[in-house]
């Protein structure tokens, strides 16, 4: 090796290692410094075994209209509205000529009849479990003739 290169090599490896040495001085306080517990107030060891309160986030309701589909075509005048949603929930539906209330079982399925009037009508469908709702709509256009 020629004494330019390993001159440039050691100021090189000079400049690296002194590099590395004056971060860690200068990071070196920060990495060792604690913050003091004020006098009375609990240490982190001691939060960290305290319980905290649970706070319940309310689930939201779901619903989903299984029977009629949306649009439907029925040559009776009455319908049979089924669907899924929370268990024990209560469901009201509402045509334009009849209402009824339901609820629904312990795996959130319901079903219920409806009276419908000629031609088309808007079912309403409103689950609730007393804390939240949700409502749906549905669109069954019914015919005297038959299909």
């Amino acid at each position: 090796m020629s004494l330019q290169k390993e001159m440039v090599l050691a100021i090189t490896l000079g400049l690296i290692l002194g590099g590395g040495a004056a971060f860690g001085l200068v990071k070196a306080p920060s990495f060792f410094k604690t913050t003091p517990t004020p006098t009375g107030a609990p240490s982190e060891e001691q939060n960290a075994m305290t319980p905290s309160p649970t706070q319940f986030v309310k689930s939201a309701i779901t619903l989903d209209i299984l029977l009629p589909e949306n649009q439907s075509m029925s040559d009776s005048e009455t319908v049979t509205v089924s669907g899924k949603t929370q268990k024990k929930a209560l469901v009201a539906l509402a045509s334009p000529t009849d209402e009824t209330v339901t609820r629904a079982d312990e795996d959130g399925a319901f079903s219920a009849s409806i009276k419908l009037s000629e031609g088309s009508n808007e079912i309403v469908v409103v689950a609730s479990n007393g804390d939240n709702s949700v409502e749906k709509r549905i669109l069954v256009n019914y015919t005297t003739d038959k299909l």
